[in-house]
């Protein structure tokens, strides 16, 4: 079973790539590093920081409450 995650994985990773003219290591450590990102934020209790290239800010108040990897802010 886990080995169908793995592959399903792959498999956006790979659609990525290609949609994005990217090689598949470029989007897989692009991936990975966004996550690095966001477990920072929850382990370390950062309050903020800054994604390179993006100029987008992903802070716990986001993660919880719009999912793990969305930077928008739900405040009014």
């Amino acid at each position: 079973m886990l080995n169908s995650g793995n592959d399903k994985i792959n498999s956006i990773i790979s659609e990525i790539a290609r949609k994005s003219d990217l090689s598949y290591e470029v989007v897989k450590h692009a991936c990975l590093f966004q996550f690095e990102l966001v477990e920072k934020v929850i382990k370390e209790g950062t309050e903020e920081i800054r994604l390179p290239y993006l100029g987008r800010f992903v802070n716990k108040k986001n993660i919880r409450r719009s999912g793990v990897g969305r930077t928008q802010s739900n405040n009014n």
